[in-house]
């Protein structure tokens, strides 16, 4: 600084001069942002800052003189930075706003756009900030800091109510991460910014129609990787709100626009563990239900993707199995208490049969296996029932429910011919040798 000085004192050539007093400004200017940024700043700072700003003011004055060798879209965005410094935000966005007029051309244009964007946004007034942003974002030539323009772009927007303006703002920020269906998927750098503007954007739907605007959004600017997200967080905004309903509803949102989608799974998924957590066993009957249907053995869905082990996970496997089991046990449960009822017979059927098929190699099978053969018996089905009894006694063996129904298929024998019976005590005593029913031959 002190050599600055000196040659100032010394050089009378005016470009010269020039020259030495800009350099002499950075450095202040950067001498006393640097104690900023320490959190150091003194009286000594600010007179350094001060000072630079005074050579930053009187190089503007010359700017536009013949001769003037600095440039002055330089010295004003300098000046602005150095006023922000100085706490003078009035001053800085003068000399930005300076800047935009007398230099409309100027490389610095974008960037001060930008700064006063942020001064607009910080002061509350979000009509400004959102036409400063857009010239940045709209600007042919994309700054570094363009992502932040869009995201700040989408909030200002979000201040002034313009929901679907911000959320068309929110998804650029959003195609302009790395390629993502799931958070986990984004660098750590960027995870932040992407949980952020997720927020941002379910409070936005919110707002609007929930989980349908999503869809409607999507159909305009097309499907997305990270659809499925979006309707996952605005379920998720909803269930930190105790708004189930609301919850339940934006998934269904995306099951209903893309039945087919292999993220479907997940997202039925998320509304059982809803249900399951809330305590509504109604309903979660209802939604295990839906999940068979869409996704069991029976579905297009399994015949489409039953061999892909990404789509049937482990973990999807496990749901499809609970659910079966809680269907069936409920099916069970109300043949129990409505032994006569047709249609309740033929539902528990239809579940055990939709357990044994699916999950055939299960240690629950045989279980099921065997209330199987008692409904198709009580249903007056007497060839399905020695059907299921003989595949639970003989086929798998069952060490809780193969002798029962070894003994059960013996005794449906007893109006048939003697050979047959016969046949089904011998191959009873063979198999279950040391159970106390052994029988006659």
């Amino acid at each position: 600084e002190q050599g600055y000085l000196r040659a100032l004192a010394v050089v009378d050539n005016t470009a010269d001069q020039q020259q030495i007093r800009l350099r002499l400004a950075n450095l202040q200017r950067d001498q006393a942002e640097q104690q900023v940024w320490q959190g150091a700043q003194d009286d000594r700072s600010q007179a350094s800052l001060q000072q630079a700003i005074g050579h930053y003011e009187d190089l503007l004055a010359a700017a536009g003189q013949a001769g003037a060798t600095v440039n002055g879209a330089e010295i004003l965005y300098q000046l602005a930075r150095s006023y922000s410094l100085a706490g003078d935000s009035d001053k800085a966005a003068a000399r930005l706003a300076q800047l935009l007029a007398d230099y409309p051309d100027a490389p610095l244009v974008i960037e001060a756009h930008f700064r006063l964007a942020e001064f607009d946004y910080i002061s509350g007034d979000y009509s400004s900030a959102a036409a400063h942003y857009a010239q940045v974002v709209s600007a042919a030539v994309v700054p570094v800091f363009a992502t932040n323009a869009r995201y700040m772009y989408g909030w200002s927007l979000f201040k002034l109510h313009d929901y679907p303006g911000a959320l068309t703002a929110f998804m650029a920020v959003l195609d302009s991460l790395p390629g993502f269906a799931q958070l986990a998927d984004l660098p750590p750098t960027s995870r932040r910014l992407g949980e952020d503007t997720l927020r941002v954007m379910s409070i936005a739907f919110s707002y609007l129609d929930g989980g349908s605007s999503i869809s409607n959004v999507l159909a305009i600017a097309g499907v997305r990787p990270y659809a499925a997200l979006l309707y996952q967080q605005l379920a998720d905004f909803y269930q930190e709100k105790a708004r189930f309903d609301d919850s339940v509803a934006s998934l269904r949102a995306f099951l209903t626009a893309y039945p087919d989608d292999v993220r479907g799974p997940g997202l039925q998924a998320s509304i059982i563990a809803l249900y399951t957590k809330a305590g509504f066993s109604d309903l979660l009957a209802a939604e295990q239900s839906r999940y068979v249907a869409a996704y069991g053995r029976q579905s297009d869905f399994w015949a489409l993707h039953r061999h892909d082990n990404q789509v049937y996970s482990a973990e999807m496997l496990l749901t499809l199995q609970t659910s079966l089991t809680a269907l069936a046990d409920a099916a069970h449960a109300r043949t129990q208490a409505q032994p006569k009822d047709a249609v309740l017979q033929q539902l528990a059927a239809q579940r055990y049969t939709d357990y044994v098929q699916t999950f055939s190699d299960a240690p629950a099978a045989g279980r099921y296996w065997f209330l199987l053969a008692e409904v198709r018996l009580a249903s007056g089905d007497r060839l399905a029932a020695e059907q299921a009894y003989a595949t639970v006694a003989y086929d798998r063996h069952d060490p809780q429910f193969g002798a029962d129904a070894g003994y059960n298929h013996w005794l449906l024998a007893t109006t048939a011919d003697a050979a047959e019976q016969g046949a089904r005590a011998t191959r009873f005593n063979a198999s279950y040798a040391n159970d106390e029913r052994l029988l006659p031959i």
